[in-house]
């Protein structure tokens, strides 16, 4: 790898400041290079898909119009008179008057054995087979006896609709056809602001029957078509000669299934011209931006580079150990402040840095004490603590239609009374989650009574949330065990916490109690460490990453009839004995006597069990599969 090495710090100011801005140039070119062609590109493939919509509909109009005319004269009573004199030269007369009158380009009469009896076009053929009877098998086919085509008549390209003619039986076929000609596509070219070339494909080369372009082009296209065939799923690039034309093509209803196309074509250079104007004066904006960079970025370089040298030989000499550095400001800018804060630093620099390390590394009173009475290291320790984790129920239905400063407020509030209440009970908040609070006993400080003082913090937390005053509820997970505690973070900084498995089981203990319906949920390993605490068991489960079923319990802020609580343990006895219609009974009148939704849990189990029994080798633990508490 190529380093450079500059002795002047004015040739490194100025050589990052210009190739900065020549690379944000350059990205920023290309990038409107690219943006501009594929917003060209989709306009063009838009415009394409237009014209090609709009050649569908001029076939359609002139189908209707075709046989609106051909209707007149199939119900003409002068029309059928001739035809039932059989007059050959009568017939051809008509017909030919009538194509004169609507402006078609054909007209022919073909009876009902496909023999022509009379052609505008080709007067000599009366008596022959007609060429084209799958027009005629079209129109068998149809519920109205009527069909349309394109048919290729003497080298032209005929757009043709066939009709019967009723006298008052069908007795023959009346076909009209206008010609797909230069003036058809030159006509649909002055509204749909494309070229349009009309091209069969099963001819070497490809054979071009009109066209809007030039001779020169037309000559071109052919090249390049019969180079690269021709695509009807997408738009694709077709080189006349020097010019790039973006192409669409339209396959068209031609007799015997011929690959007769209708090709819509625009210039993309011509539509690339004014983004390319974009381009070059773009161009003379970046050499413009370079001298102005290049002159500025000189001019701010050399007003910086004599105090910077000053600064870096005082550094030098502080770095040495000499503290008695002064430079006399003479600058009010950045600069002069630079200096003024260089000539202090000498004089308190190590006071300073431990001061601003321990500043940066607690976060509360307990913690700062435990870091101050040792090294300041990364590392932890096994500890036996109790971690309870509280969460604001209903914050987010409390947020909305509130404003942001009202929600602050109130959230504040909230967690400055939680707050108070854990510290009160000697617990430390290891940190706030948003609306949560994870707070910790028994560390840093160690306190026999951990699990007792979290439980106790939790009831008064509950009590303090239920009071008319508070807007908020809350949920509380308690779990007591064995955590690495510790320092955590870089060696820039630090965070005393906790980790481990028993911490996350805090975590989902805390998600549990919108399920089961009560506000604290506390494990096992938290009762048997507070056995001063009236409580009721709640459930065993099994939670996302633990293979060891955890019992519940809820803590009581006051002791229930003991014959309510006996009955309460006897229905959870039945329950995991698999009695459950005796365990219903039993849940149903603890509804009654004390409300709460974990006895309708229990009889929606107990009836599912009952009409759907639990497998072989049931527990009765309860999984839950996820982290937020979904029921596997």
């Amino acid at each position: 790898m190529i380093r450079l090495r500059f002795r002047r710090f004015q040739s490194q100011l100025l050589l990052f400041f210009l190739g900065l801005f020549t690379v944000i140039q350059l990205i920023g070119f290309v990038v409107t290079r690219e943006i501009n062609e594929r917003d060209a590109y989709a306009r063009v493939a838009e415009s394409l898909a237009i014209a090609g919509g709009a050649l569908a509909q001029q076939l359609i109009d002139r189908d209707a119009r075709l046989l609106e005319s051909g209707r007149l004269l199939a119900g003409d009573f002068a029309f059928k008179s001739a035809w039932s004199t059989r007059d050959a030269p009568t017939i051809l007369s008509m017909l030919d008057n009538h194509r004169n009158r609507i402006g078609a380009d054909w007209m022919a009469l073909v009876d009902l054995d496909d023999l022509v009896v009379a052609d505008t076009l080709l007067p000599e053929v009366s008596g022959e087979l007609f060429d084209h009877p799958e027009l005629i098998d079209h129109a068998y086919d149809s519920d109205e006896g009527e069909a349309s085509g394109i048919l290729f008549v003497e080298g032209r390209v005929l757009q043709v609709i066939i009709l019967p003619l009723m006298s008052p039986l069908h007795e023959a076929w009346i076909l009209i056809g206008f010609e797909l000609d230069d003036q058809f596509v030159a006509q649909l070219q002055s509204f749909v602001r494309a070229d349009i070339s009309l091209v069969r494909m099963d001819q070497q080369p490809p054979a071009i029957h009109a066209s809007t372009l030039t001779q020169d082009k037309q000559q071109a296209l052919q090249e390049s078509l019969e180079r690269q065939g021709l695509s009807t799923t997408e738009p694709q690039r077709i080189p006349l000669r020097q010019y790039q034309y973006l192409s669409l093509a339209l396959m068209l209803d031609a007799e015997n299934q011929i690959p007769l196309y209708a090709l819509m074509q625009r210039d993309m250079d011509e539509m690339l011209a004014p983004y390319r104007q974009l381009q070059n004066l773009l161009g003379l904006l970046f050499i413009a931006g370079v001298l102005a960079t290049a002159i500025g970025t000189a001019m701010l370089a050399r007003g910086v580079a004599d105090p910077l040298r000053k600064l870096a030989l005082s550094t030098e000499r502080i770095a040495a150990g000499d503290y008695q550095q002064h430079i006399e400001p003479d600058r009010v800018d950045e600069l002069g402040q630079l200096t003024s804060a260089f000539n202090q630093m000498a004089k308190g620099l190590a006071e300073r840095d431990k001061v601003r390390d321990l500043l940066g590394k607690v976060v509360s009173p307990e913690i700062a004490e435990e870091l101050l009475s040792r090294d300041v290291t990364l590392g932890g320790e096994d500890r036996e603590v109790s971690v309870l984790f509280v969460d604001c129920h209903g914050f987010t239905s409390f947020s909305e239609g509130r404003a942001p400063r009202e929600v602050l407020e109130q959230l504040n509030l909230t967690l400055t009374r939680l707050t108070d209440i854990i510290e009160a009970e000697s617990g430390v908040v290891d940190k706030y989650i948003g609306d949560a609070i994870m707070a910790l006993f028994g560390a840093p400080i160690e306190q026999p009574d951990a699990a007792s003082r979290a439980v106790r913090a939790a009831l008064a937390m509950v009590q303090a949330m239920q009071s008319g005053e508070a807007m908020l509820q809350v949920g509380i997970g308690i779990n007591s065990g064995l955590v690495v505690a510790g320092n955590m973070g870089s060696n820039s900084r630090l965070n005393y916490s906790v980790i481990g498995d028993n911490v996350n089981l805090a975590s989902r203990l805390e998600s549990l109690t919108r399920y089961y319906g009560v506000p604290i949920l506390i494990s096992d390993s938290t009762r048997e460490s507070a056995q001063d605490v009236i409580c009721r068991e709640i459930d065993r489960v099994k939670v996302k990453g633990r293979q060891q079923p955890v019992t519940l319990f809820e803590p009581l802020s006051a002791a229930p009839a003991d014959e309510v609580l006996g009955m309460h343990q006897q229905a959870l006895d039945l329950y995991r004995r698999q009695a459950f219609t005796e365990a219903e009974a039993l849940f149903s009148q603890l509804s009654e006597k004390w409300p709460g939704k974990i006895y309708t849990l229990y009889q929606q189990r107990c009836h599912q069990f009952l009409s759907e029994p639990p497998e072989d080798g049931w527990d009765g633990v309860q999984r839950f599969d996820s982290k937020r508490g979904g029921v596997v």
